[in-house]
């Protein structure tokens, strides 16, 4: 490789199957893991909803003595909320896990000689640009998900490849 571009003047290029491993390496598994996660918590949670609604009509249905009922609105109340709660948390896990998908597979629609709409060719300038704006929702993304540093790493790694596209 070196041999060719120094003796023979090629330019090299990052393939675009390396940008796109990079990029899912990073944001793929952790983002699936996430809302692998937030689904199961939902899921316990409306188990809990669903007890404390059960446990109420059992208790209705029986004769009780003397004394104070259970505070079964609260309990309800207590975890219906947390149902909502962890049912928003794993729909912003789907969607996240989503946009990214897509914008992995933008890089192919990206990184291409000619934009695809207008079949104009592309200036390294518009190239750029456009690979900034992908970057910059992907960088988001793994900031809202709190991905870890070396996670964040791969991301910059596949940063650094798009100069030489």
């Amino acid at each position: 490789m070196a041999h060719v571009e120094r003796d023979l003047g090629a330019h090299h290029s990052t393939d675009l199957f390396h940008l796109q491993h990079e990029v899912s390496q990073a944001m793929s598994l952790a983002l699936k893991r996430a809302e692998q996660q937030a689904e199961t918590a939902a899921a316990e949670a409306k188990a809990r909803w669903q007890g404390a609604c059960a446990a109420e009509q059992a208790y209705h249905r029986r004769r009780h003595g003397p004394g104070r009922p259970p505070a079964f609105a609260a309990r309800i109340d207590e975890s219906l909320s947390a149902y909502v709660q962890t049912s928003l948390v794993h729909e912003r896990a789907q969607a996240q896990c989503a946009e990214a998908k897509t914008l992995i597979g933008a890089f192919s629609e990206v990184d291409h000689p000619y934009e695809l709409q207008q079949g104009q060719a592309q200036t390294p300038e518009q190239l750029q640009t456009r690979l900034g704006a992908v970057f910059a929702r992907l960088e988001a993304i793994a900031e809202e998900a709190d991905l870890s540093e070396r996670l964040c790493a791969h991301l910059a790694k596949a940063k650094r490849l798009t100069h030489s596209l």
